[in-house]
């Protein structure tokens, strides 16, 4: 992994596109903010494409392709989700979270080293014959893409750190796999992402355990490794041990993938208060020994089966 690669944003696919812009809107987490930059110039030419192919996307008449909303200092990209497969498999068939985008100094560059093995540019962005964005098949294992981006300038760089209304630091995303070790020589093939050593996750070795508000029956255990995209992304994989209804319960239900948002907070009971006020529901926190208390919050039924981790500094 390049150390000059720089975290943009992640992408949530919805079904509910204006439903879930304006859910995150009425927690009071969230912002939306005016594009800034250049007027669109209609002179200029912009292609999208899919194996060489100009698709055409079912947007409903009226609506964006797609709304940024600020989360403390995360850009979150709110996109349409599809009830079936698109040509080129770019857009998700699924609602969730389905991809991060890195801005790297040369895309062209970054792109043709994953070419070389074996990845799939399944979306390319073009403008007036310059490539802006694209994503890379990189989901199988793990179903997370990896999307690339020329780099931010200094305006949106800015954007991003200031325009939130909530104090929370993004941190990254939980991702459940199949096969840790599997996914984890996948990622170093690819040369993407910097591990950390691989740890156990057991809620008996914790304090103040709740799963929906009640002590846990039985302790949840698993295999988890963590890993760092670029400058700030902290990636934590997590294979689900076999009595583990938390993660192994996600897993069996919609599959590999990212799971949720996750942030530093310094106050987590004043945090999860503003949460829990607004009719959210805490479904599993703790207190590690070796980190901060942590809660997770249910936001995937209006907010595009994604939910929100809050982890005390």
């Amino acid at each position: 992994m390049d150390k000059s690669w720089e975290y943009n944003h992640s992408g949530v696919f919805t079904k509910d596109f204006k439903g879930t812009i304006q859910y995150y809107k009425d927690l009071g987490i969230a912002v939306d903010f005016p594009q800034t930059g250049p007027a669109w110039n209609p002179n200029d030419k912009a292609e999208t494409i899919e194996f060489d192919v100009v698709p055409v996307f079912n947007i409903p008449e009226g609506e964006p392709f797609l709304h940024l909303l600020y989360i403390g200092d995360f850009e979150m990209e709110v996109l349409h989700a599809e009830t079936f497969i698109p040509y080129g498999e770019m857009l998700a068939y699924r609602e969730g979270c389905n991809h991060f985008c890195i801005s790297v100094p040369d895309i062209d560059a970054e792109t043709a080293k994953l070419v070389k093995k074996g990845m799939r540019i399944i979306q390319d962005f073009h403008l007036n014959g310059d490539r802006l964005e694209d994503y890379l098949d990189t989901r199988e294992p793990g179903h997370i893409l990896l999307s690339f981006r020329s780099p931010m300038t200094e305006e949106m760089k800015k954007r991003k750190a200031t325009a939130g209304i909530v104090p929370w630091k993004f941190l990254g995303h939980t991702a459940i796999v199949k096969d840790l070790d599997k996914t984890v020589k996948f990622y170093d093939y690819l040369a993407i992402a910097d591990f950390m050593p691989e740890k156990q996750f057991d809620t008996s070795k914790m304090s103040e355990v709740q799963i929906y508000g009640k002590p846990p029956k039985a302790d949840v255990q698993a295999r988890t490794r963590k890993c760092q995209v670029g400058d700030k992304l902290v990636l934590e994989l997590v294979e689900p041990g076999t009595s583990d209804f938390i993660y192994r319960e996600t897993l069996y239900r919609r599959g590999e993938g990212i799971i949720d948002i996750s942030f530093a907070v310094k106050d987590l009971k004043q945090e999860t208060a503003r949460l829990v006020d607004k009719g959210v529901p805490m479904i599993f926190s703790g207190k590690p020994k070796d980190g901060g208390a942590f809660a997770v919050f249910d936001t995937r039924t209006k907010g595009g089966d994604v939910l929100i981790k809050l982890i005390e500094e």
